[in-house]
Parts: structure tokens; sequence; C-alpha cells
């Protein structure tokens, strides 16, 4: 019984659900449609089919051919063609037609084939014909270049920075900087400068970290666009031929050729060429600081702004990193810490052991965008003998972040950077039970002190903390118990006050928001947030400034 249901669980979508392939051909044949199944094509043991369908349109029978994927109609067929008359959405090397801009999002169980066709193809045929003007409403607005169609033979990446790319026209071949990353089977290659044949540099600049070894290879232009026909055996001997001094017989050679770079906009691509016995060519990927910025449009200030994280542990790491990835321009870790092998549970790896914590983060930082400038200053702020100059560092920073988990520190960061550096102090608390983002200077007026007595008054939450005791590393030094996917909430929501903070934004997060992760008797509970602003405390004898918030956001 086990074995003959495991077999009908494992048969062909056509054979466990025949009414489905019955539909799909009455559909089809009520479109106008011919179908017919390939021989030899359909295998119950992958489950795949392949039918040949002629659609009507306009004058002609479209020639389609369609492939059914085993997991159908869970997931959309694949419809190809060999009518070169459609240009555009058309994989020049497969024949697919680009049907479904996402096709894990527009396809739906209940779609049959002619029901897709019906829909897109009339779409897709038009925004060949039509002028931009009109085809703009009928297609996502991205550039369908070379690199849709050619694949890469090597585990390579070819980094080129759109930016940094543009050439004088007048200038044909020559010697490219390229920044190295990675080992041999995940190599990453980074196009910096460019220069002609004599050596002179007329376009890019290098990358920064981590690219940090660098060697010169040849390039040439090619003048026209690539085609399926282009193969890296045809296109390394056009290079070697064409640069004879420059190309070597197992070496690399970029070459640079016209392409869609944007949305129906021609320029100019990269391609390189791995030479050797049997060449192959590794295709580029724009990366850069636009082509990041595009995909989170709503951070771009941040390559302006400049931040001090005081504190690199648990908190802190995975704040820098956040920031790096969010386009951050400038950076200042201050920690005066070593990575521990017993601390990786939360914060770098192992590889990092016995580096200096800032040195640590700012490589992963620059992992995560190579054009971020990052300073160190190793120092442990308030211990005896440590010698540190923040007393220029903070001012001249946009905002500070306190991540050290030291209260001490906090109280003194507090009344270092009012009234005129914004800092925000971020903390877990005992166990990561939950923990709390607290914005100075402050909505509601009140100051660090004020923040304590209303705690201790119970006038704002406190976030719970595990009562249990840890496993000391030496005197007065016990183990902070907590995961690092605990602390990570934190963190980002730290990140997250901090860029809007930059915008002069005072009045989307409260003064103090606290993380709650469990009950007070340590229940598990999802994530909640509490937001409270911090007024002034009537017991707090300092100094206070007025209220960040006009009347009107006040009420």
């Amino acid at each position: 019984m086990g074995e003959s249901t495991a077999a009908a669980r494992n048969a062909p979508w056509w054979l466990t659900d025949p009414g489905r392939w019955a539909a799909e051909k009455a559909a089809l044949r009520a479109a106008g449609a011919t179908v017919r199944r390939l021989p030899g094509t359909s295998n119950p043991t992958t489950g795949v089919m392949q039918v040949s369908v002629g659609w009507p349109e306009v004058g002609r029978r479209l020639r389609l051919r369609v492939t059914f994927p085993p997991e159908y109609p869970w997931f959309p067929p694949e419809v190809t063609t060999d009518d070169t008359s459609i240009r555009r959405h058309h994989n020049p090397k497969s024949g697919a037609l680009c049907l479904l801009a996402d096709p894990d999002a527009m396809w739906h169980p209940g779609t049959l084939l002619a029901d897709l066709l019906t829909a897109q193809l009339p779409r897709l045929l038009a925004a060949n014909e039509l002028p931009l003007v009109d085809a703009a409403a009928l297609e996502h607005h991205e550039a369908e270049g070379a690199r849709t169609f050619v694949g890469t033979g090597q585990p390579v990446s070819l980094l080129v920075d759109p930016d940094h790319s543009s050439l004088p026209t007048q200038t044909t071949s020559g010697w490219v900087h390229v920044g190295l990353h990675g080992p041999y089977d995940n190599l990453m290659i980074a196009v910096g400068r460019i220069a002609d044949e004599s050596g002179m540099c007329v376009a890019g600049q290098d990358w920064g970290p981590p690219f940090g070894q660098h060697q010169w290879l040849p390039w040439l232009r090619l003048d026209r666009s690539l085609t399926s026909a282009d193969t890296p055996a045809r296109l390394w001997d056009h290079a070697r031929t064409t640069l004879p001094d420059m190309a070597r017989k197992d070496g690399i050679v970029l070459l640079r050729f016209r392409d869609e770079i944007g949305y129906r906009t021609d320029g100019w691509a990269w391609l390189a060429i791995y030479g050797g016995t049997a060449p192959t060519w590794i295709l580029a990927e724009p990366a850069g600081p636009r082509t990041w910025a595009a995909r989170i449009p709503e951070y771009t200030h941040l390559a302006r702004a400049h931040i001090v994280l005081i504190g690199t542990g648990s908190l802190g790491a995975t704040i820098a990193t956040a920031l790096a990835c969010a386009g951050l321009g400038e950076l200042t870790l201050v920690d005066g810490d070593r990575v521990r092998a017993a601390t990786i549970c939360r914060q770098t790896p192992l590889s990092t052991t016995g580096l200096p914590k800032t040195a640590a983060v700012a490589h992963a930082c620059y992992d995560h965008q190579p054009g971020i400038v990052i300073h160190e200053v190793r120092a442990q702020i308030g211990a005896v003998g440590e010698a540190h100059d923040l007393a220029a560092t903070i001012p001249a920073s946009d905002l500070v972040i306190d991540a050290a988990a030291n209260p001490a520190l906090s109280r003194w960061l507090a009344t270092t950077c009012e009234p005129d550096t914004d800092l925000i102090t971020a903390a877990g608390t005992w166990g990561a039970w939950g923990g709390s983002i607290v914005t100075y200077p402050t909505r509601g007026g009140g100051c660090w002190a004020c923040l304590e007595l209303h705690r201790a008054d119970h006038t704002l939450p406190w976030p719970p903390a595990s009562p249990e005791p840890a496993a000391t590393d030496g005197c007065s030094a016990p183990t902070f118990p907590g995961a690092h996917h605990d602390l990570a909430d934190l963190a980002h929501h730290a990140v997250r006050v901090a860029a809007t903070r930059l915008t002069g934004d005072t009045a989307t997060w409260a003064d103090v928001t606290t993380l709650s992760l469990r009950t007070p008797d340590g229940q598990r509970i999802p994530p909640t947030w509490s937001a409270d602003d911090l007024p002034v405390h009537p017991a707090c004898r300092r100094p206070h400034r007025d209220s960040l918030l006009t009347p009107a956001q006040s009420a």
C-alpha cells in the first residue's frame, strides 16, 4: 500500500490530474490555437512535458514551444519561440519569452496556459512594436542587456561601478587596474582605474577595501552589441588578434561592448574573457554606490553622514554592518577590546579572534560597502591609562551611537554630547530578555537623570531582565548571557532611529523605545515594543532644554 501510494504521488502531473491536461487543450483550441505534444519529450520520470503551440496572431501563426515543469501547475510553464522578429523580452540564447515580470508572484495554479498567452502575448508583442512612450505603459522599466542571456563559466564576479566606467571615445584599448577579493573558487574582480595603451589613466577610480590585491589587465572595445553567435572562444581569439602584445595565452582580457544599460538606454558594458584551452567568459555585475542606492532609496542621505559608534560588541557589530549596508558614508568605531573566541556566538567570526574589535568590525563593514570611510579609535573610555581623542571626534560627527552597555559611559556621553550632538543609547538587559533605545536631545525635554528617576518611580517602562546568574570570566566580570538573534532586534531598530534622526526628523520616534522579548516571569513572547517620550522629572535638578516637539506635534 505504501509503495503504490508513493508511486502515485511521484507520477507526472498529466497522469495524476488528467482533467487539468484536458482543460489546457480545450482552452487552447477555444482560443484558436493548435496544440500537440512533442514526441519523446513527455518524460514520466522527470515529470517534464513539452508541447508545440501555434498561436493565432494578426496575419500569422506564432510558433511556440511550451515546457511544463514537473511541479506544474504550482509553477508556470516556460514559453519559447524561434521568431527573431521579437526583439525585446525574448532571451536570444534560450528563446524564452518573458511573459511574467515576476513569475512567482503573478502566476496562480488556477491559471491555464491559454489564459497566460491571451493576457500577456499581446502586451509583449506591442512593446516590441510601439514607440517608447507607448510601450512604457506595457512593460517594466528594466534594462535587457546581454547579462540576461550570457552565462558565466567561471565562479568569478566582475564588478563595475557605473559611475566610474566612462571612457573617452578615442580610447579603444589599454589597461584596467582591477582589485581582487576572495579565493580562486569564489573570486571577485572589481574594475578600477582605466588606462590607454600608453598607461595613462583616462577614467575610473580604484575600489577601497576589501579589494586590497591589484593587478593590470588588458581591455578592448568591441563597438557593437553581443549576439547569440558570440562564444568565449570566438571573442578570445578576436582579443588576442587585436592585442597580440597584451593578451597572454592563459590570462584575462576585458571587453567593452554596446549594451542596454538602462531601460531602453544604450551604453557600454563590460565582459571578461578567461583564456586557456577552453576560454570562458565572466559577465560584469554592475555594482557601486549608485546601484546600491537605487535598491535602498530611502537611505541615500546616509552617504553624506558621519556616525561615531562606541562599542563594537554584541550590539555594536550588528549596528555597524547594518549602517554599512544602508550606505553610510563615514563611520568612527571606538572600542579598546580584542575579539575573543568565547564570544563569537554573537559577534564577529572565529577567524577574527585576537584582532582588535574595531578592525574586525571594520572588515565586515567593508565587505558590505567597500566605499565606506572608517576610522578606528582603539580606546576604553573611562579606563585608567587609556588615551583617546573623543573630544575632537564627537563634535565632528553628525550622530553618536552608544552601544557599549556601560551605564557609566552612557551617563558621561549624555552630558558630553549635549546640547549640540544627537546621541542614541542602545542597551540590552540581562539574558537579552529585552532592551531599550534612548535618543537625546529628547522630545519631552528630559535628560539622562530624568530617565533614571522615571524608571525608579515606574513612570517609564523598564525592559525585563533575567534573574539567573551567569558564569564569570574573572573578578567582577560576569558573562553577559544573550543570543545574537535577540539582540539583533534592538540593534536594527537603533539603525532605523539613527537613519531617521539624520534627516532632522525628531517626531517619528519617541525618546524611549523599550523592547520586551519575555514577560517579567520569563515566558517568551513575540517582540513587543513600547514608545514613550521623556519628560522632565520633578526631582531632577539638572538644567533642561525645551522640548524638541512643536506645539502641533505635541498635540
